[in-house]
């Protein structure tokens, strides 16, 4: 490695962004280079306990836990393989976990916080799962004794005769422009001349190599402190690869950039001047810095985008990072306070709602960020309504089926008729207001993380749960916390306990203790309604019967008994087919219950005996293993 991307490698992993440094701690795992210089770089993140996404579908942990596994494969790579051990690592969660452990821990008034705010809250009080991480590297050792060929420089890639070699160096400079090297900015203005068309790889985008340039020469003479202008007459604008497909076609197949120079050949496309530089909000999303890119989508195109849902989208990123807005930004948010349009917000659980409001709460948001208030004032305003208002309001005025589910585009369209027929509350909506008067899909990140510790505070997690599932790979729960967690009066707590008993069994790490046999037989007789694995309900006395068979090791003499029990069902045949929708997950143990009083569900008395089949059916199909039917009274005689 040279000094000048050791260079890059020590300032990326020293910076203030540690969601940025943790991509780089995952690129170092996956492509090390075995330097020792990079090596004692990564050692410097082991005890880095920042809460940041580890990875997508989004789940969350601690830098350090890619800083362990970066060390290990540099190491690795440079011939030195060595296990490296971090105590006390928490455990990384993805979305719906971290909302399961919220609510075990008896948050549901604090609902409404987005995952990563959860999990740092949870990380700060100390309940989270925590275990010891232990990696070994996997990387082949790099033969450090052979030279590596050196890497073409940005200049001899743009003046070689490569095309896609150019293209990737002149998009890698406007994406990390730095103060020009000799020679590269003459090379860059040669290429002012050259109407080439060309694709530019990850945005579908056909420009003429000209526009290219030119973008990147103002990028150059940006980083270089110039403001120098870059003018070009009479120009293309670029084209979407996708839309040159539709509209250019010719006889025979042919490439995005030959279409673009048969449809500049019949005289279709837009042609212009360009001037540059140019304010970041008007400039494609390809000419723009990394930076640039994450703030784009609050930029004026996303603003006055013609999709509502882009639209949405920009207003909440003003709202979750408010910035100091330029003028145009601030007059495409005012432009989008008169917008009725309705649409819904993802924000634990859908909540629908106009545009406008969405508006009035990001023009307060960036107008606080530059310092300055205004009141703004929306009249006629329809209330916000998440999914299980508009529910409610749609089954009153008949317009839903009591068992239907909401998928998104239902809901919107059910809100929309609500509101078109006057059934929709209406106010006054008038800002600025203070965080707690306002929904929580309209307040900042930081207003999130100041307000939640409070909220959390006045209720507290009583007794302190951990993940029960997760005892199999760290410290395990103790007896006490097993009994307390079994007489909890959630049926979703005492499941959780359930599954952790079930767990340590098949994980052959339990024995079996007097005070947990006694707290299970407690729940022989528990009826309550509750899920038992991916899209099965039952009663919490079956899975109690299972855990407490293999906790005193029943066999055939001494089985455990249930006498009269309905058997656990699917939801699938909970509903009949004539359903819309389907049926809503709230609607579940209602449905079971009705069945079961109705008693048109099988009953029986069942002995149940400690059996590898009892081992496959019980609670371990929340690990995603398929669930099958509970077994029959034959099978486990």
């Amino acid at each position: 490695m040279d000094d000048a991307d050791l260079a890059v490698f020590l300032e990326e992993l020293s910076g203030q962004d540690r969601q940025n440094v943790m991509y780089w701690l995952q690129g170092i795992s996956e492509c090390p280079s075995g330097d020792p210089r990079v090596i004692e770089a990564v050692r410097t993140c082991l005890d880095d306990r920042t809460v940041v996404k580890l990875w997508i579908p989004y789940s969350y942990g601690e830098v350090r836990w890619w800083a362990a596994h970066a060390l290990a494969e540099e190491l690795s790579a440079a011939g030195r393989p060595a296990t490296v051990v971090l105590d006390d690592v928490t455990e990384p969660l993805n979305s719906s976990e971290v909302d399961a452990l919220w609510d075990a821990c008896g948050w549901a008034e604090v609902q409404g916080e987005d995952s990563l705010v959860q999990y740092e809250l949870l990380h700060a009080r100390g309940l989270l799962p925590a275990r010891r991480l232990t990696v070994v590297g996997q990387h082949p050792p790099i033969d450090r004794t052979v030279p590596r060929a050196p890497r073409p420089t940005p200049l001899q890639d743009i003046t070689g005769d490569d095309l896609d070699r150019r293209v990737n160096a002149l998009l890698g400079i406007m994406e990390e422009p730095r103060p020009p090297a000799d020679g590269l900015l003459s090379a860059v203005r040669d290429l002012l001349v050259d109407a080439t068309p060309v694709l530019l790889p990850g945005f579908d985008v056909v420009v003429q190599m000209r526009v290219l340039a030119a973008h990147t020469l103002a990028a150059l003479l940006r980083a270089g402190g110039s403001a120098d202008p870059v003018v070009l007459d009479d120009v293309p604008e670029p084209v979407r690869a996708d839309r040159l497909t539709e509209s250019a076609g010719g006889p025979e197949p042919a490439t995005p950039p030959a279409l673009f120079a048969r449809a500049l050949a019949h005289g279709v496309l837009p042609r212009g001047p360009l001037r540059l530089p140019a304010p970041v909000e008007d400039r494609p999303v390809w000419t723009m810095t990394w930076q640039e890119r994450g703030d784009v989508r609050a930029g004026v195109s996303a603003l006055t985008d013609d999709a509502p849902g882009v639209r949405r989208d920009a207003l909440l990123h003003l709202i979750r990072q408010p910035v100091v807005a330029t003028p145009k930004v601030l007059a495409a948010v005012r432009a989008l306070l008169e917008d009725r349009t309705p649409v819904t917000i993802s924000w634990s659980g859908p909540v629908c709602a106009e545009l406008r409001q969405v508006a009035a709460h990001a023009l307060t948001a960036v107008l606080h960020a530059a310092g300055q208030e205004e009141p703004i004032v929306l009249t006629d305003v329809p209330q916000d309504l998440t999914a299980v208002e508009v529910k409610k309001a749609a089954e009153r005025a008949g317009l839903l089926d009591p068992r239907a589910v909401l998928f998104d585009v239902v809901l919107l369209r059910l809100y929309t008729e609500l509101r078109e027929r006057g059934l929709v509350p209406r106010s006054t909506l008038a800002l600025p207001a203070p965080a707690a008067e306002r929904p929580k899909w309209a307040r900042s990140r930081a207003e999130s993380l100041a307000a939640a510790p409070a909220a959390a505070a006045a209720n507290p997690p009583e007794p302190r749960l951990r993940r029960w599932a997760w005892a199999r790979d760290g410290e395990a729960p103790t007896d006490e916390e097993l009994v307390a967690a079994l007489r909890r009066s959630e049926p979703e707590v005492r499941v959780q306990a359930l599954q952790a008993l079930s767990d340590a069994h098949l994980a052959g790490r339990r024995g079996g203790s007097k005070p947990v046999r006694a707290a299970l037989r407690l729940l022989l007789t528990d009826d309550s309604v509750t899920s038992l694995g991916p899209g099965t309900l039952g009663e919490i006395r079956w899975a109690a019967a299972a855990v407490l068979a293999e906790e005193i090791g029943a066999g055939p003499d001494d089985a455990v008994h249930l006498h009269d029990v309905p058997r656990p069902l699917p939801v699938s045949r909970l509903f009949g087919p004539d359903v819309e929708y389907g049926p809503s997950p709230q609607d579940w143990p209602a449905r079971y219950r009705e069945l079961r009083d109705e008693r048109p569900l099988p009953t029986g008395d069942f002995r149940i005996v400690a059996t590898p089949q009892d081992r496959r059916w019980r609670l371990a199909a929340r690990f995603g293993r398929p669930y099958p039917d509970p077994p029959t009274p034959q099978d486990r005689s």
